[in-house]
């Protein structure tokens, strides 16, 4: 059986899921540097092959596009970098630090830096300040598995002093 072209006809969002559950399910890594590339583990080539069953089971709810279309990219909405061009300085900084802070803990996990925190989830601590893990847990965008693995480092970020 080929494979190839075989998600020609989903659009980009289907395409990222079908990614995220071979991810999950250990078909697919992920290179560990700053713009990671997927790449084929042993286990998704014998899924390939037919050699063991395929586990990963998704619901086909898109609408499929023509073959022959090319794909569009997606209108960018609002980031939250840009929001945060808009704030006081002492918010600006707080987002600066959490932002290089969240690259030095994916670097040293071996992680993309969107699986620490996205950008929002930064945002809501920046402007939220907690003190405690316990606080950092009802900020948006940090349970309790993302406080537990690296809330203690963001919060000694949040505890500095950002502006001269």
């Amino acid at each position: 059986m080929t494979t190839f072209g075989i998600l020609s006809d989903m659009d980009d969002r289907a395409i990222l899921r079908v990614l995220r559950a071979c991810l999950a399910a250990g078909y697919l890594g992920l290179t560990p540097n700053e713009h990671p590339v997927p790449f084929i583990m042993p286990l998704g080539s014998r899924v390939m092959r037919e050699e063991v069953p395929n586990e990963v089971v998704l619901r086909r709810d898109v609408e499929r596009r023509p073959a022959s279309s090319k794909r569009e990219r997606a209108p960018k909405s609002s980031s939250a970098s840009a929001t945060v061009a808009s704030q006081p300085p002492e918010l600006q900084a707080r987002f600066d630090a959490l932002r290089r802070a969240r690259a030095e803990l994916a670097k040293e996990a071996g992680v993309p830096a969107y699986v620490v925190a996205h950008d929002s989830a930064l945002l809501a601590l920046a402007t939220d300040a907690p003190q405690t893990l316990a606080e950092m847990t009802s900020v948006k965008g940090w349970g309790e598995t993302k406080v537990a693995r690296f809330g203690k480092r963001l919060l000694e970020v949040l505890g500095s002093n950002f502006i001269n």
